[in-house]
């Protein structure tokens, strides 16, 4: 049995910039899709600053 290798190459991307513009582009259309999980990470946030 032969293993075969594949290799697929992608350039190089910002995950930052691209979830950002995800977040705007839902803004602009009205999406609510990023509502929950900002919040959430808001209060995650908030939890560990006042923890210190």
């Amino acid at each position: 049995m032969t293993t075969r290798q594949r290799v697929h190459c992608v350039p190089p991307a910002d995950s930052m910039t691209i979830f950002l513009s995800r977040v705007v582009d839902a803004f602009r259309t009205g999406s609510w899709e990023f509502d929950e999980p900002m919040l959430s990470d808001a209060r995650t946030l908030d939890h560990l600053i006042q923890a210190r």
